[in-house]
């Protein structure tokens, strides 16, 4: 596979709520809420200072039906863009790191 022409970028979200909030996990530019189809695929990991368990998911994820990361956890997804994805934690505070590929 090439990667002449591959765009990588990666950010952080910051869950500053508990459940029963959530986050869309996707990139705060270039547009707030906005699909990001230049993500093609991308790892989503939590945070190793985290103290809680994050949970990701479509929208609606709680902690009874979203995928759980603890501290260091990571979850590998083909998409095309995040818009689709959130997440919600147990505990305020804690982070996601994301590192994405795109065409």
């Amino acid at each position: 596979m090439s990667v002449i022409g591959t765009k990588l970028g990666s950010f952080q979200v910051t869950l500053a709520e508990a459940e029963p909030k959530e986050y869309a996990v996707e990139s705060p530019t270039p547009l707030p809420a906005a699909p990001q189809p230049q993500i093609g695929s991308a790892s989503v990991r939590a945070m190793k200072g985290n103290t809680g368990i994050i949970y990701v998911g479509a929208k609606g994820v709680t902690k009874t039906n979203g995928y759980e990361l603890a501290s260091g956890d990571v979850v590998n997804v083909d998409v095309l863009g995040l818009a689709e994805m959130f997440a919600t934690a147990t505990k305020a505070g804690d982070k996601l790191c994301v590192f994405w590929i795109g065409p």
